[in-house]
């Protein structure tokens, strides 16, 4: 059986890459506000009983992603995201994103992030044109997480810093884990996404200079539940060093979100594997 500490371990890791979009260039999917990473580590962080390592550590690996061209389309991609990332006690950092724990017991955790997020470009899908490019940005913002035996509770808010009209998003997420097998760690459960008016106007919205653009009649958004999801992952463990973590989801977009002209699909799937080596 994983400890819960080195598991715990294992997904600092990984929380500390997988911030954003800007893990690579064009990649169509965003893991701080997509439940590919933030249910994983709220199902296998460490249970809190320990005082946090006052040493650094690192990690190195792999991953692929699956995910629409953008949000609401009907068509997928597929990357490569290798990653390095660091920690040091409540302190985590990786290629795009900083985070801070700045709170924890065996059941709450409370950390705060910077990280960067994902845009949505013209060149991404024909669909797209006339709508013109939506920048990538900065996020800032909270995690909580609650723990309660084998079921968790996660909630995180982060509204856009840098000016680029991505608005704010908040999502909640409640979990439950598994321990099927020797090195396994399953967890599954269901979520949701709030997003703000700036938020839904940017992604789904049309206006009227877009409209006289493209081919989609103008249509306004407001603020409101964005999609709802179910999320499932594994973590399994091979040796000491050596960790694998797969997850995958499935989205309904609601609200605007849903009656956008723009968007091809109401349902939407992605899917996340991992392999990473912990120093």
């Amino acid at each position: 059986m994983i400890s819960m500490h080195t598991l715990g371990r294992a997904v600092l890791f990984l929380l500390a890459f997988a911030g954003g979009r800007a893990l690579a260039q064009g990649m169509p999917f965003d893991l701080l506000d997509d439940p590919v990473q933030g249910p994983g580590v709220a199902a296998i962080e460490d249970d809190g009983t320990r005082p946090a390592e006052p040493r650094f550590r690192f990690a190195l690996g792999a991953g692929v992603g699956v995910a629409p061209t953008f949000p609401g389309s009907d068509n997928y991609r597929a990357g490569l995201l290798p990653f390095i990332a660091g920690a040091y006690g409540p302190v985590v950092f990786g290629f795009n994103q900083i985070g801070v724990r700045l709170y924890r017991d065996p059941r709450w955790r409370v950390s705060t992030f910077l990280a960067l997020a994902g845009g949505r470009y013209e060149s991404d899908d024909a669909r797209l044109r006339g709508l013109g490019d939506i920048d990538r940005t900065a996020r800032l913002g909270l995690r909580v997480i609650y723990r309660e035996g084998r079921f968790v509770a996660l909630g995180q808010v982060a509204p856009d810093i840098a000016g680029q009209k991505q608005g704010t998003l908040a999502r909640l997420d409640l979990l439950a884990r598994f321990h099927p097998g020797q090195g396994t760690s399953v967890f599954v459960g269901p979520g949701l996404t709030w997003a703000d008016r700036q938020y839904t106007q940017s992604y789904f919205g049309v206006t009227p200079e877009q409209s006289a653009r493209s081919a989609f009649p103008e249509f306004q958004t407001g603020a409101g539940l964005e999609s709802a999801r179910v999320v499932g992952g594994v973590l399994q463990r091979f040796g000491r060093p050596w960790f694998a973590m797969a997850t995958v989801s499935a989205s309904r977009l609601l609200g605007d979100a849903a009656n956008s002209p723009v968007i091809e699909t109401r349902t939407q799937y992605a899917i996340f594997t991992s392999v990473m080596y912990i120093f």
